[in-house]
């Protein structure tokens, strides 16, 4: 694979820290740089409406940045949703959740999942996006810009289709079904997929990169696929 991460992504990636607390250095600044402490604590929101539930990640600290971070985390996720339901995005119910897929002291990825309910429908929606964010310069990354997907990525990907990684979800002998489904597409295919709406089909992981594929509702809506790599190789 040439790279699946371009070259200003790997400097985060290598200073990526364990556990929630992480310290911010600002070396935009000459002389002694400054030291930002921050948390990420979940923050429950109905805005939208009285039966709809949004946890949302906010940042705390004693940097003035954290104020746009947390603004940028709400107007993408607002967005990405307003994408999905459209005329249904004020009546919907919404029950979604995040975790945290990807951190470091210059980088933080988000995945978001959870259930969508409109009125009149036959079943519930299974959704999920991600939201990465760029901290020295607060600012909404698109996962594209930090993942090549060239054909290394998917022939790794097809490898990893074969493993069940689903197995909360699925037998293996369920999988194998799973499996031909995805391998129907070709790499052009997928690749169109993805780049169609990238917030929508990849999220960065420390291991990897989380492929969000789309599948019919019988199969949940969407299968998670890692495409593995190793940050040695590819410095």
């Amino acid at each position: 694979m040439k790279k699946i991460i371009t070259l200003c992504l790997i400097t985060f990636l290598l200073l990526n820290c364990v556990g929630c607390s992480k310290n911010y250095e600002d070396n935009t600044q000459t002389g002694n740089s400054t030291v930002y402490l921050f948390d990420i604590k979940p923050v429950v929101s109905n805005d939208i409406n009285d039966a709809s539930q949004i946890i949302y990640p906010r940042f705390v600290g004693n940097s003035t940045n954290w104020e746009t971070v947390n603004k940028l985390i709400k107007q993408e996720t607002e967005k990405q949703l307003k994408e999905m339901l459209t005329e249904n995005y004020l009546n919907a119910v919404i029950k979604l959740d995040y975790t945290i897929s990807f951190e470091s002291d210059y980088l933080v990825c988000f995945l978001f999942e959870g259930m969508v309910s409109i009125e009149n429908t036959a079943h519930p929606t299974n959704i999920a996006f991600s939201v990465c964010l760029s901290l020295t310069e607060p600012k909404i990354l698109d996962p594209l810009t930090l993942v090549e997907t060239d054909e290394e990525f998917f022939r790794t990907m097809r490898e990893n289709v074969a493993i069940n990684q689903n197995a909360d979800r699925f037998s293996n002998e369920q999988w194998e079904g799973v499996a031909k489904y995805i391998n129907a597409y070709s790499n052009e295919e997928i690749e169109e997929i993805i780049k169609t709406d990238s917030s929508k089909t990849l999220a960065v992981q420390p291991n990897g990169v989380l492929v969000l594929f789309p599948v019919p509702y019988a199969l949940g809506d969407y299968i998670k696929i890692v495409v593995p790599f190793s940050w040695q190789q590819r410095t």
